[in-house]
């Protein structure tokens, strides 16, 4: 049995105000002072999860460049810099430190890949402290990122894992018997698939009519059961249209599992550079996602967001866990890979900018390769950002223009200060030889048209200029 975990917020209700007034407060500085003033408290508490500490942190920053126009000094945009930069460190170091166990020290990016991390977050926590320290323009925008990322991976998956503990005493006996049941169905639907393809003399259709029938029952039954626990009565339409959305997620979480989508034999899986399903695996599912797709409006985007969920949380170690707490195989990540792929292929364009839009959030080698197909040059854009995020940082306009200003000032200036340089070198005696060393530019000046003047100055008292315009 699981020993009870200890958290910083009393309840729920607790945990689902902080969340409201941090992500769903449109900006409201008001709101978000009191999340970060109430995630203070659960860091006096104890026990705070570091990414809730480290929300508040980044925020906190955000809300004071926020406010930067009311009261502004020629040092603040510097001080803003050390800021964003020692916010963005530790964010990184509190993520990356836990995973450093064992008697060798890993590289902080290769425990970035792991984690899901990217990888110029890494890059941008050494500039700040090794080197230059990064622009403000990019050291906001990485702070937004930041901000996405913690929201994505730690605040919506705590409220989803919360929302489902507590439905898990009541749903827990019966899920257990319908697993049973479309395990069975799954099964069978397999069997009769595969027969019916080996041998075509062997007539099949009406058995799996029958099965794939009852597979789209069963769905039907489990999204209302489970539908009805969270619905009020008397919204019976409420209850239908929720029953769907349940019943297509509960049989794409079964459909993943191995066994069925994804084979039990590692050989009839797809390798780390395949692009294809196999042949018979194909010819077996194909049919039954299509009648589901036809039935259930929703089943095949519900697959492919399964697909992309399993594919987000994977590590590239096999032996690493995830953060469901299972490690999954290459093999069967690469085949979740194809199938998604494949799926894809038959959406509208839409589906495909949300997946697209999904997949450049996230990290790792699964789910980098999944959307290749979806736009070219989007492998090469990820490859700059995760290199050098300042040459696809956002510029706004007003910055562009107090930028010309600020090079159109200063090419005045070197103006000005090469025209004194002319002059200067014009005092200098010219030699009427023709006579050269060599042919270089170097001339002979004689003995006689020497001019004596201090060590380091030009001829004639000048102090030279040698800064770089």
């Amino acid at each position: 049995m699981a020993l009870p975990r200890r958290v910083p917020w009393t309840n729920q209700e607790e945990y689902e105000e902080v969340f409201s007034l941090l992500f769903s407060s449109n900006g409201d500085l008001n709101a978000q002072r009191r999340a970060v003033d109430r995630i203070h408290v659960w860091q006096s508490r104890g026990c705070c999860p570091y990414a809730a500490e480290a929300t508040a942190s980044i925020l906190a920053v955000i809300m004071r460049d926020a406010s930067a126009g009311r009261a502004s000094t020629s040092a603040f945009p510097e001080e803003l810099r050390l800021a964003y930069s020692m916010s963005l460190t530790r964010f990184v170091n509190g993520l990356v430190d836990p995973a450093q166990r064992g008697p060798f020290a890993r590289s902080i990016a290769s425990i970035a890949a792991q984690i899901g991390l990217p990888v110029w977050f890494v890059e941008l926590r050494h500039a700040a402290t090794h080197e230059d320290l990064p622009s403000l323009q990019v050291l906001r925008d990485a702070a937004r990122k930041a901000m996405d990322w913690l929201y994505h991976r730690y605040w919506l998956v705590q409220m989803q894992a919360q929302m489902s503990e507590t439905d898990t005493a009541e749903s827990q006996e019966v899920s257990e018997a319908q697993r049973a049941e479309i395990t069975r169905l799954l099964t069978l639907y397999k069997r009769l698939q595969k027969e019916a393809l080996r041998d075509a003399t062997l007539s099949k259709g009406r058995e799996l009519t029958k099965v794939t029938l009852a597979i789209e029952r069963w769905a039907v039954d489990v999204g209302t059961s489970k539908a009805s626990l969270s619905i009020s009565a008397g919204t019976q339409a409420g209850i239908a249209s929720d029953a769907t959305t349940v019943g297509c997620q509960a049989l794409a979480q079964i459909m993943t599992e191995t066994g069925f989508l994804v084979p039990t034999s590692k050989k009839k899986r797809v390798s780390s550079k395949g692009t294809e399903l196999p042949t018979e695996l194909r010819a077996i599912w194909t049919p039954l996602l299509e009648h589901l797709d036809d039935v259930f409006e929703d089943f095949s985007s519900t697959l492919i967001w399964q697909c992309l969920d399993l594919l987000a949380t994977a590590t590239e170690d096999e032996k690493a866990p995830t953060m469901t707490g299972l490690a999954r195989e290459k093999s069967y990540l690469n085949t979740i890979r194809v199938w998604a792929v494949v799926l894809l292929a038959h959406e509208d364009e839409y589906m495909q900018e949300e997946v697209l839009r999904f997949c450049l959030l996230r990290n790792n080698l699964y789910i980098l390769t999944t959307h290749e197909h979806l736009a070219e040059p989007v492998k090469a854009l990820q490859r700059v950002q995760r290199s050098q995020p300042a040459l696809v940082a956002p510029i706004a306009e007003a910055d562009i223009e107090a930028a010309l200003a600020r090079v159109a000032e200063r090419l005045n200036e070197v103006s000005g200060e090469q025209s004194a340089h002319q002059r200067s070198f014009a005092q200098v005696p010219q030699n009427t030889s023709t006579d050269h060393a060599g042919g270089s530019h170097w001339r002979v000046v004689l003995e006689a048209q020497w001019q004596p003047c201090p060590f380091g100055m030009l001829p004639g008292g000048i102090n030279p200029r040698f800064e770089v315009v």
